[in-house]
């Protein structure tokens, strides 16, 4: 049961570092940092690429939460990434 909760938490996460990344890079105060996005959003625009990695991210997500350690692990590294764009963009 915990490992579903943890799974809706890291689903949360995604949603809220796809918004805090969209809102970073559209106020002009933020950029993508990770290497294999970038260019794909410098490519198709910032929503495709963010949505598909996003996908990506949650159907690994789900493989990770058999293990209870590996999704708090996601879950700690992504609570962090949401809190840095907040903080980025709310210079």
């Amino acid at each position: 049961m915990i490992n579903y909760i943890l799974f809706a938490l890291f689903i949360i996460l995604q949603i809220g570092d796809f918004y805090t990344t969209y809102l970073c890079i559209t106020s002009g105060k933020g950029h993508e940092a990770n290497p294999l996005i970038a260019p794909l959003i410098n490519k198709y625009g910032i929503v495709a690429p963010l949505v598909g990695y996003k996908l990506l991210a949650i159907i690994i997500g789900f493989f990770v939460m058999q293990s209870v350690v590996g999704i708090v692990i996601l879950n700690l590294v992504y609570s962090y990434v949401v809190f840095q764009n907040y903080q980025i963009w709310r210079k």
